[in-house]
C-alpha cells in the first residue's frame, strides 16, 4: 500500500532477530541492519508500518493500525491485532445412537429396527454405534495476547454413515415386521412412520417401497463454533520479545 515502510535498525542498535521456520523462534542474525522480508503474493494496507526483522510469508494480507507482529504466518488475514485465517481438515471416529421421545419417554431408536432390520427385511441389518467422519472448514483466528486466542470456525463433516437420525431407505410393511402387542401397534411400527399423527387414514407407509430417506447419500452436518486457546508452549506467532 502506498507510504507503507519498514525500519532496518532497531532503536537501541542492536542485533537483529529473525523468525526461524526450522526451530520456530526467533533466531540471532548477527546483523545490526535487517529490514523486511515478504513472501510472495502477500499484500500490505496503506501506510502499514514494519517492525525491524519481520518475516511476512506467502499470500498475506495485512491491514489495520499499529505495527504487524515480526512473524506473519502464511495467509494470515489482518494486522496488529493478530487475526489468522486458516482451514482445518482431518478424521475423527464418533459414537452415535439416535433416540426421540415418545408418549413422554425417552426411545432409542436402534435397537427397535424401524426400517425392519430386526426382521432382516430385504435383508438390513442393524446399523452400529460407531463411525468415521472427515471434517472439512475454515476459521478464522484472533490472538489476544501471546498466551490466548479466540476463534470462530465453520466446519462441515462428511460421515460414513446414512442412520445419524435412523432413517436411510424405505418403509418396511408392518407385517410380519411389526406384529402388534396386546396394546395395538406397536412402538417400531408407530415410530418407523410417525405421520399417523397427522392423518392416520393415509399413512407415507401404507405404500409398499416407499422412500423413507435416502441411503445413496451418507449423512452430513455443519458445526458452527466460537473457541479459546490458550498456548502452553511455544506459539507460531510470537512477538520478537
Amino acid at each position: 500500500g502506498a507510504d507503507s515502510n519498514n525500519s532496518n535498525l532497531k532503536n537501541n542498535y542492536e542485533e537483529v532477530k529473525l523468525w526461524s521456520y526450522e526451530t520456530e523462534n526467533f533466531a540471532k542474525t548477527g546483523l545490526q541492519f535487517c529490514g523486511l522480508m515478504m513472501g510472495d503474493h502477500s499484500k500490505c494496507g496503506i501506510n502499514t508500518m514494519f517492525n525491524t526483522g519481520t518475516i511476512v510469508g506467502v499470500s498475506a494480507n495485512i491491514f489495520g493500525s499499529g505495527f504487524p507482529r515480526n512473524f506473519v504466518p502464511s495467509f494470515s488475514w489482518g494486522g496488529a491485532s493478530g487475526f489468522t485465517t486458516y482451514i482445518t481438515l482431518g478424521i475423527w471416529l464418533f459414537t452415535y445412537d439416535p433416540f426421540t421421545n415418545f408418549d413422554g419417554e425417552k426411545i432409542f431408536l436402534r435397537p427397535l429396527g424401524t426400517e425392519g432390520q430386526t426382521g432382516g427385511y430385504e435383508g438390513r441389518k442393524e446399523y452400529g454405534t460407531m463411525a468415521m467422519c472427515i471434517p472439512f472448514g475454515v476459521g478464522i483466528k484472533y490472538c489476544v495476547n501471546k498466551k490466548v486466542n479466540i476463534s470462530f470456525e465453520v466446519t462441515q463433516r462428511f460421515t460414513t454413515t446414512d442412520y445419524l437420525d435412523d432413517v436411510s431407505t424405505t418403509y418396511a410393511p408392518k407385517d410380519p415386521y411389526f406384529p402388534d402387542g396386546p396394546n395395538g401397534p406397536s412402538t417400531a411400527y408407530l415410530l418407523q412412520d410417525r405421520s399417523y399423527e397427522i392423518d392416520p387414514n393415509n399413512m407415507l407407509s401404507s405404500v409398499p417401497n416407499r422412500q423413507r430417506g435416502w441411503s445413496k447419500q451418507k449423512d452430513q452436518y455443519i458445526i458452527a463454533e466460537l473457541g479459546i486457546s490458550f498456548n502452553i508452549g511455544s506459539y507460531i506467532c510470537p512477538t520478537s520479545n
